[in-house]
């Protein structure tokens, strides 16, 4: 197929937002449906999924017994906030980053925090962990072993190290947008404001 003229092609409109409330009396929005993600990092489906599995758990002695309370709802979606606001954030980090390089006339380079944390050993390895298990693991579990709860020492860590990799660099970037913008006058910085 050619193209014949502009109104052929659509530009992709990335939102990032969420509902403030994902439930009413016999409703639950989950995935994309509660919470709109970026394209960055490919997270949106693992949160959907998380979502899913969790709503399951919660949601399946009620469903059984067809009286779903509202606090049922409301503990799904309070179960899965926190991994979707801390998604969110780190998504609207690397937008913030993306703008930047494109801002940018000059050479990209990275920072030296980023290139010595990726020389430890393991911490790709982590930092796709954290990325593709996210924040807060969702499982699915059978009825013998749900008595039972057993985190691998190996996962503790690989999971530790991929958030706080992600923490140092979205801290990174935070520093250098603020003193970016305080160097621009964008932000009046403390000795200007004096």
């Amino acid at each position: 197929m050619e193209l014949g003229e502009w109104s052929q092609i659509s530009i992709l409109t990335v939102q990032i937002n969420r509902l403030r409330r994902w439930y009413r009396c016999g409703l639950l929005c989950i995935g994309d449906a509660a919470h709109a993600m970026s394209p960055a990092g490919g997270v949106g489906i693992n949160l959907a999924i998380q979502d899913a599995v969790a709503a399951a758990r919660i949601l399946a002695g009620p469903l059984q017994k067809r009286n779903v309370p509202a606090a049922a709802l409301a503990a799904v979606e309070k179960r899965r906030t926190l991994p979707t606001r801390f998604t969110q954030a780190i998504q609207l980090a690397a937008h913030r980053g993306i703008v930047r390089v494109f801002e940018n006339p000059g050479t990209i380079r990275a920072p030296w925090q980023l290139k010595a944390a990726m020389r430890i050993p393991g911490i790709q390895r982590a930092v796709g962990y954290a990325v593709g298990i996210g924040v807060r693991p969702e499982h699915v579990r059978n009825e013998r072993a749900a008595g039972s709860v057993r985190l691998r020492l190996s996962t503790v860590i690989f999971a530790g190290l991929g958030i706080a990799s992600v923490a140092v660099a979205l801290g990174w970037t935070i520093w250098k947008a603020l003193k970016n913008s305080a160097v621009s006058g964008a932000i009046p910085s403390k000795s200007r404001a004096a």
